[in-house]
């Protein structure tokens, strides 16, 4: 996928714009526009109160989509674009919008595109892009702006959804990747399923107590043996499963969990009490004892949705395999990890005295 970081202000021709100076409204519909020609274009303005269904029709060479649209009507809308005659080139979908959504399926849809992909990402930011406004200006509207809504508006990163369970910017807790010290403990953990098997990374700078996320490991479908290879590849680490494991089954009726220590890994059944887990790791994120590896993005993914709904419960729960992991790996368990080599401690050097330059054996 083409990524840019961001782009300038265009240059528009004085006199043109996009909306005619009078626009009849479209019968019936609120918010919406009728058909116009309009500097030899034809223009068809549409709403999304009028659900997908009024989106369909006929091919169109360019479709605008300002502010955030549900899945159906984006695929709609690139259903209206593709070519229909053969040699005929596809149109076009535009989307702007700021994600004050999260981290949705329509934002994942871009953000996470592959190389080579057709769509492209253009990050605007306040600092690159809002060059009407003045330092002064822009700082007064950022103190205006609620604290969980400045990263998505200033920066253009999904904001964390409603009731999150992790309120915490990713600005203080995302950290560039850096190669560990051997004399770091480290371990994982584990949460196990046929749809995803996912496994998080951690190491602990025992002498500042901050834990790193260092890396994951996040796949579907697929048997044990592949998953084992994948985090032994990574060192011969403790780690920690979901204890549910132990009374799961995936090949003729055995069990997991005996299965994958058959496998050669170093595993213990985590504590998986929900909420306590949960403290954990808040208690580490909010002071600043837990940060992240920028590789990490399928967590960093699941941490942008990680939400409870009005009743305090958390939303889609068994999707967050990761966030699971992420409590075996830190509730009570420090004590077990393990270091690849000693720290080594140094010796205080100590420098004998010297009389008027000589030593103390003269």
């Amino acid at each position: 996928m083409r990524r840019v970081r961001s782009i300038r202000p265009f240059k528009t021709t004085p006199g043109l714009s996009l909306f005619p100076k009078n626009q009849d409204w479209y019968p019936g519909l609120r918010r919406a526009f009728g058909t116009s020609a309009h500097q030899k274009l034809s223009r068809l303005f549409k709403s999304y109160d009028s659900g997908a269904e009024s989106f369909y029709g006929t091919k169109k060479d360019f479709v605008w989509l300002d502010e955030e649209a549900e899945q159906r009507i984006y695929a709609e809308c690139l259903l209206r674009t593709l070519a229909t005659v053969p040699g005929e080139p596809n149109g076009m979908v535009l989307l702007t919008f700021t994600p004050l959504a999260g981290m949705t399926e329509l934002a994942k849809d871009f953000i996470r595109a592959e190389e080579g992909s057709p769509k492209c990402l253009i990050t605007a930011t306040w600092d690159d892009d809002a060059l009407h406004l003045s330092k002064e200006a822009r700082d007064e509207l950022y103190k205006s702006i609620p604290p969980h809504e400045r990263e998505a508006r200033t920066e253009g990163r999904p904001m964390p959804g409603s009731g999150s369970v992790y309120p915490v910017p990713e600005s203080e807790i995302i950290v560039q990747d850096f190669a560990i010290p051997a004399y770091y403990p480290r371990a994982y953990g584990m949460d196990v399923g046929w749809s995803k098997t996912a496994a998080i990374f951690g190491a602990w700078d025992r002498d500042n107590d901050i834990v790193y996320l260092t890396g994951e490991h996040y796949r579907g479908q697929a048997e044990p043996p592949i998953h084992a290879a994948a985090i032994k590849a990574r060192g011969n680490l403790p780690g920690f499963i979901d204890p549910a494991a132990n009374c799961s089954s995936q090949v003729d009726g055995q069990r997991l969990l005996q299965i994958y220590c058959a496998l050669g890994l170093k595993l213990q059944t985590a504590d998986n009490a929900r909420e306590a887990g949960i403290y954990a790791v808040w208690t580490r994120l909010s002071t600043g004892r837990l940060k992240i590896f920028q590789s990490c993005r399928a967590w960093l993914d699941e941490f942008r949705i990680f939400a409870r709904d009005e009743n305090g419960k958390i939303m889609n729960e068994p999707k967050f395999h990761l966030m699971a992991a992420t409590r075996y790996l830190l509730l009570d368990t420090l004590a077990n990890w393990r270091a690849a080599q000693p720290k080594v401690q140094k010796s205080p050097e100590y420098t004998w005295p010297s009389h008027h330059g000589q030593t103390w054996m003269a």
